[in-house]
């Protein structure tokens, strides 16, 4: 009961996220996400809030994403990684790698926590704000790193799918190289198929499929994370959350389940994860991340804009 609160606090939020998310369409496209983030960082900085509140919003932070994660696991399809073939899997795992070793080359040139630049890192390759907080716990990272990242991959995932869409109208790219483009470079699961959908349900379907095979890499990395940053007398071992995701995406994967049953599943996952993004920005303090945001954005924006130039040459290559 000690939760409800703070849960009910969070659910208000994420509303009013979904609605002023809809209000802006017309004009430009800003995910509900996104939004929830930006409400919670302006609520907590502004505004105290009772400590009876802080279990139920560390229960959306903690609890509700990893359900949300499992969730997602239900939209993966044998028809299109069999459409995508070994080529792409291979170009997927080739771009999280060079996106991690960049991310701590940049990270440690602009002077900023290794951990905060690997997450930065971690959620620009494989789901965005999802991937980093769903890996924090893999590589014992602390709240500030995990509300840095998050920030700055949701902020730059949303300028990006106003870029990318306005680079395709320009009609420079042919439609199945977009999608290949969105799925492969954008940060969020939402940002690749929001860019990708600009280009027609081709491009929006191989876009999805290829941002599919990056969420399929939170189960690799996590365990290579897990036991990177062991503790000496630690075990490392797969995240619970990983495991479900693997069990949910074999059913994705043999297609055995109804079609409004997964509808409602995957619907159930976008708002799970919406109320952890927005618990997560209700833990956001400028007092204590204002030595490193600005430099967080620099670098998260270097890395985007190296990664997306660079797998779009590739892709015009292969």
């Amino acid at each position: 009961m000690k939760k409800i609160k703070g849960i009910l606090f969070v659910l208000c939020l994420s509303l009013i996220s979904l609605i002023l998310s809809s209000l802006f369409a017309p004009y430009f496209k800003l995910e509900a996400l996104t939004i929830g983030i930006v409400l919670g960082i302006i609520f907590i900085n502004n505004f105290k809030l009772n400590d009876s509140y802080k279990a139920g919003i560390q229960f959306c932070q903690k609890k509700l994403l990893k359900v949300g994660i499992v969730l997602l696991g239900f939209k993966m399809s044998a028809e299109g990684i069999k459409v995508l073939g070994v080529k792409s899997i291979v170009l997927v795992v080739f771009y999280i790698i060079s996106a991690i070793i960049l991310s701590l080359f940049l990270g440690k040139q602009l002077k900023l926590r290794k951990k905060t630049a690997l997450l930065i890192g971690l959620g620009s390759s494989i789901c965005g704000a999802s991937a980093v907080v769903a890996l924090s716990d893999s590589i014992k990272a602390e709240t500030e790193d995990t509300a840095l990242a998050v920030s700055v991959v949701s902020l730059l995932g949303a300028i990006g799918v106003l870029l990318y869409t306005f680079i395709f109208q320009l009609g420079q790219i042919e439609v199945v190289d977009y999608g290949m483009w969105s799925g492969l470079s954008l940060h969020g699961v939402a940002h690749a198929i929001a860019a990708a959908g600009a280009g027609g349900p081709i491009a929006k379907e191989v876009g999805t499929m290829i941002k599919l095979i990056r969420v399929l890499m939170l189960v690799p990395v996590s365990l290579v994370l897990s036991k990177t940053f062991k503790s000496d007398n630690e075990r490392a071992k797969m995240p619970k959350y990983v495991l479900g995701f693997c069990i949910a995406s074999v059913f994705g994967i043999l297609n055995i389940l109804p079609k409004e049953l997964i509808d409602s599943l995957l619907f159930v996952s976008d708002k799970l994860i919406l109320m952890a993004m927005t618990g997560l920005g209700l833990s956001v303090e400028f007092k204590l991340i204002k030595s490193q945001a600005k430099r967080s954005i620099i670098m998260g924006s270097i890395l985007f804009g190296i990664l997306s130039l660079c797998s779009l040459v590739i892709i015009k290559i292969i």
